[in-house]
């Protein structure tokens, strides 16, 4: 067998000693642009990133309380946020709502499990003209942790009462976050939402709680975060700290529910005209802002 000439062997020598250099060189410089991109929001993701917000910017939530994944929502709200003032406008939508979205028509319930929250979203703008910028969807122990996390809540009741498993006693008492969930996600006796008892405790909750909330704010937003299934962030709730922060006296919260009327037949609530064209006054500041978006 021949022997390869010198040549040849110098020929390889240098052909692999170049390719290791080109490689190296390679992946020095994609570690370098790596390196830059992480430390520059010049790129695609500096849209992901708060630009010129600020602390009077006005905000829109849908918040969407459930018992379990599995189950559909006793809990819709319509939640605005005023950057002038921080005050709060709250829609209590029942579930069993009919209105049409993308050419179909059901309850609000029956958007949600058709499509999800993007469903929701986008019935709620086709029925209150108002697209939410942010969405929350807690379950009943998410929404127990969050109220725990917040101190419970004083409650006086005349007569003794249940709901499911849990026990209601008359008299003065405090309520731990399990019990405040299950007044939240309550039924009435023909098998509705109570928007009712929603739009009592959740008010109450706000008004005694919003500013402990405020003063809390880590322990409060990793509960939430831990909790909650949201496109929130940390930067939304502690650029409107200032606002939570404020006595129940300087802040205004409205809770206003949704009327209609109930058709036992088909389980299903046509709304009224006028409740409805209350509801899009009330999120009137929403409206204007929101003009030039599509759901």
């Amino acid at each position: 067998m021949r022997e390869p000439r010198r040549e040849t062997q110098v020929f390889i020598v240098s052909f692999c000693l170049t390719l290791i250099t080109l490689g190296s060189v390679l992946l020095l410089a994609l570690f370098l642009f790596r390196l830059t991109s992480a430390s520059d929001p010049s790129g695609e993701d500096a849209a992901l990133l708060p630009s010129d917000v600020v602390e009077t910017e006005d905000l829109s939530m849908l918040l969407i309380g459930c018992g379990s994944l599995a189950e559909e929502p006793p809990l819709i709200w319509l939640i605005s946020y005023s950057g002038d003032d921080g005050s709060l406008e709250i829609s209590v939508l029942p579930p069993d709502t009919l209105c049409t979205s993308e050419n179909r028509t059901d309850t609000l319930a029956g958007h949600y499990t058709y499509g999800g929250i993007l469903g929701l979203r986008r019935a709620v703008y086709a029925l209150t003209g108002c697209l939410p910028d942010r969405y929350l969807r807690l379950e009943r122990a998410g929404i127990a942790a969050l109220a725990d996390q917040l101190g419970g809540l004083s409650a006086t009741f005349e007569s003794s009462f249940s709901i499911g498993k849990e026990d209601f006693l008359p008299g003065e008492q405090h309520l731990s976050g399990r019990k405040l969930a299950v007044l939240l996600l309550s039924q009435t006796a023909d098998g509705r939402s109570d928007c009712t008892a929603q739009a009592e405790w959740g008010g109450r909750l706000l008004d005694e709680k919003l500013s402990r909330a405020a003063g809390t704010d880590s322990l409060f937003f990793d509960t939430l975060f831990e909790y909650g299934e949201t496109n929130l962030t940390r930067y939304d709730l502690m650029l409107r700290q200032e606002h939570f922060a404020k006595t129940a006296a300087d802040r205004s919260i409205r809770f206003l529910i949704l009327e209609g009327t109930y058709d036992a037949s088909l389980l299903a609530m046509q709304p009224d005209e006028n409740s409805l064209e209350e509801i899009k006054r009330q999120h009137a500041a929403r409206l204007s802002s929101d003009s030039g978006q599509s759901p």
